[in-house]
């Protein structure tokens, strides 16, 4: 079974842990302790062993969390809160720890408390899409499930697809170099 580190990041205070845990326990929880650092969970879907590492907001671990949690990702999904148009906006600050990677990971963007009032547009949403090139964008509720299981459900048909294009290529270029080997010890048998 395949395994892709995705890493939740964002603002604090935004849902990120409570969209972990709804994710990984199909549970919401009220009331959350801030993470310190970075929180992990796995969970299994459709053969793809997710490990979803919940990163803490605070501007503090911005910069300490770039080298440490986001190196090795598959997935950044970059998260806002919809009923704080503040943290959208700061997509783009974390966006900038992210580039730095040597890989670049798949980046989506989720709006958490889809629940709530909504304060940002649509507009702004697809402008901040659009600067981070995010494969897709995702809105969900940790405390209504409203979304939260389409998001592990279209990464595992992502990588699934993209797996087997992998492996479609390996196998093709086995057969390319088994293929020149035989010629050319065909060119050897008939040389001299």
């Amino acid at each position: 079974m395949n395994q892709y580190k995705i890493v939740l990041v964002g603002d604090a205070e935004i849902g990120k842990s409570a969209l972990s845990f709804r994710i990984s326990n199909n549970i919401f929880l009220s009331l959350y302790k801030p993470t310190i650092g970075a929180e992990y969970a796995s969970i299994q879907v459709q053969g793809c062993r997710f490990n979803i590492w919940d990163t803490a907001g605070q501007e503090t671990y911005c910069k300490l969390l770039s080298t440490v949690y986001y190196r090795g990702a598959d997935c950044c999904a970059l998260c806002y809160d919809l009923s704080r148009s503040s943290s959208l906006k700061n997509v783009l600050k974390w966006f900038e720890g992210i580039k730095q990677l040597d890989k670049m990971p798949t980046i989506i963007l989720i709006g958490t408390k889809s629940d709530a009032s909504i304060e940002v547009e649509l507009s702004e949403i697809k402008e901040v899409e659009k600067q981070i090139q995010a494969k897709q964008s995702f809105i969900c509720s940790a405390k209504t499930g409203e979304g939260c299981d389409e998001i592990l459900q279209q990464l595992a048909l992502w990588y699934k697809a993209q797996d087997i294009a992998f492996n479609a290529s390996d196998e093709y270029k086995i057969q390319k170099m088994e293929t020149q080997a035989k010629r050319t010890q065909l060119k050897k048998q008939w040389c001299c």
